[in-house]
């Protein structure tokens, strides 16, 4: 997500917070744990269902569990990191900390996540509305050209409003593919309606489920998409900083809470998207229902929802003296960009895969395990250094995954 993310993705836009203050700021456990759930939570759950399809169903579950494990670990590594460092601790002074002159990279990362993820907006609108009977590229276009003058504001802080509505929206979506997982044939919500070969309440589009892969790298190369489904650490210490009393309980909460919600809503949309469809699933689970109007609201709404998230997504703070010449020029690069990207690929899982792959695998697995062993390579090793060298490891095999995976 990462997902409909607000631009605090972004390191230029990014306030220096403390990771904590002898009182903290005012926010609760919960509400610190909903900000990153929702960081995570994006787009890419659309093709969490042909991970499945992919890895095998026990492999998926298996990943999407051992990801959120993941998730949850980063966030860990990252906040002792975080007690480590002299100045503010925020995603970029803790690498800074850790590596000096590696912001650029860092920078390099969040780009092309935020990049990654606002392309696959454009994909889902395009798959919202050409599947309402108009043309693809037509889609694009107009859906461009609607982002645009809200892409150029010099501030977004008012529609972050639409994050909330963008959670709701795929809750809704969640609850759409169990429904139409569950009904009976012949009812309103059939997903296949007029396919003869079903098979049960789930499975009954006739597709076949593959329950293991015998195949590892097949596997291996799902990882990606489960990767960037849990990508929240560049908020965490922004969360942190506005916990109220901000104990070490307190902060733990936060970071065992916040792979939760995102993993709870991950495993129901998958299972249930992938058991009604099998290996017929599509990589965009929602391009794979019919036509009805329950289906076409839905449609309108995630398009809707995705294109307000868009500028958002892009959003870049810079200081007064170079907002202008150099932000416009920046955003409709980036408009381009993601455009002609929406314009040439309609695989979504193809995106979220190579976002997942490079931007989010540096960002969730690189950069917390990388900064926590180098600021703590004066002390002894333990369980959590270990963890983090594994976690290392991991994300260094699956940086270069897109060069043999297809």
């Amino acid at each position: 997500m990462t997902s409909m993310r607000p631009s605090s993705n972004d390191r230029l836009s990014q306030d220096a917070l403390p990771l904590a203050s002898p009182s903290g700021g005012k926010a609760s456990v919960a509400s610190c744990i909903i900000n990153l759930a929702s960081t995570c939570m994006g787009t890419g759950i659309l093709a969490l269902p042909s991970a499945y399809h992919l890895g095998g169903f026990a492999s998926g579950t298996l990943l999407c569990i051992a990801s959120a494990g993941l998730c949850s670990l980063s966030l860990k590594l990252l906040l002792s990191s975080g007690e480590k460092v002299k100045a503010p601790a925020t995603f970029a002074t803790v690498c800074e900390a850790a590596l000096p002159n590696s912001g650029l990279l860092i920078d390099f990362a969040v780009i092309i996540n935020c990049v990654g993820c606002a392309a696959s907006y454009l994909i889902v609108a395009a798959d919202c509305f050409s599947a309402l009977g108009f043309p693809r590229k037509t889609c694009v276009l107009v859906a461009i050209l609607a982002v645009s003058p809200a892409s150029l504001f010099r501030n977004l802080d008012t529609l972050k409003a639409s994050s909330s509505v963008a959670i709701c929206c795929l809750i809704g979506i969640v609850l759409m593919v169990v429904v139409m997982g569950v009904v009976p044939t012949g009812s309103a919500f059939d997903p296949c309606p007029g396919v003869s070969a079903k098979v049960g309440p789930h499975g009954h589009c006739g597709g076949p489920v593959t329950w293991g892969s015998t195949a590892p790298m097949r596997v291996f190369c799902t990882l990606p998409l489960f990767v960037n489904a849990y990508t929240c650490q560049q908020n965490v210490y922004n969360a942190v900083g506005e916990l109220a009393n901000p104990t070490a309980a307190r902060k733990a909460q936060v970071v065992y809470g916040s792979p939760l919600l995102p993993l709870l809503l991950y495993l129901v949309i998958a299972s249930c998207g992938y058991l009604t469809f099998g290996d017929n699933v599509t990589s965009n689970i929602i391009n794979a229902y019919p036509v009805t109007p329950y289906v076409s609201a839905a449609r309108t709404v995630l398009g809707i929802v995705v294109l307000c998230n868009y500028p958002l997504q892009i959003f870049i703070r810079l200081d007064p003296a170079g907002f202008g010449f150099i932000h416009c020029s920046i955003t409709v690069g980036v408009l381009f960009l993601t455009g002609f990207t929406a314009f040439s690929v309609t695989d979504l899982g193809a995106i979220v895969s190579l976002v997942g792959s490079t931007g989010a695998t540096m960002i969730a697995l690189i950069a917390p395990a990388a900064a926590h062993l180098l600021l703590t390579r004066s002390e002894p090793w333990d369980g959590v250094k270990y963890a983090a060298a594994g976690m290392l490891i991991l994300g260094l095999l699956i940086l270069p995954s897109k060069l043999f995976c297809e």
